[in-house]
């Protein structure tokens, strides 16, 4: 079953996403994260170049992700589309504590809107130093990410959330 989304685009108020590049360690790749609307319909939009330059290479619209949101999720969900690219989600937990460390998931991002839903389970630790498997009660962050690959980034997320099974 789904949970409360944790952006609804259509209403007025919602909380900010933050847009993030590696250009803070020298890398160069470039883009922004807006809101935007398309019949009537609001979106969060990331778009740019990714570059593999200077050890670099993301983009990434990110934001915090509330304690109570997440108590017994199984999973993520996003309702997306894009330009064929295959993007990737970040969760971040409490024990994500330097810029490179996140649990990655991809999803393709096709021409049209569709729900992914991908299980924590699927989700992947960057790195050694984190546990292997992320526990639902320690995701602090969630973000949309252009990363890898010399690539132009154009994806569109509707909503985003978690789900219990």
């Amino acid at each position: 079953c789904a949970l409360p989304i944790l952006n609804d685009f259509q209403k007025a108020e919602f909380e900010p996403w933050e847009f993030v590049t590696h250009q803070v360690m020298g890398g160069i790749s470039t883009g922004s994260a807006s809101i935007e609307t398309d019949t009537e319909q609001r979106y969060l939009h990331l778009k740019g170049l990714v570059s593999t330059e200077n050890n670099g290479g993301f983009i990434q619209a990110r934001r915090s992700v509330p304690a109570e949101s997440v108590r017994g999720v199984s999973g993520v969900y996003v309702i997306a589309k894009g330009n064929g690219e295959e993007y990737f989600l970040h969760l971040r937990s409490k024990w994500t504590v330097l810029p490179w460390q996140y649990y990655q998931a991809a999803f393709p991002a096709t021409g049209e809107w569709q729900e992914i839903r991908i299980p924590l389970s699927e989700f992947k630790a960057s790195g050694w130093m984190l546990p292997r498997k992320i526990s639902p009660t320690d995701i602090r962050s969630i973000g949309i990410v252009a990363f890898g690959r010399d690539y132009s980034a154009d994806v569109s997320i509707k909503e985003a959330g978690f789900y219990k099974e």
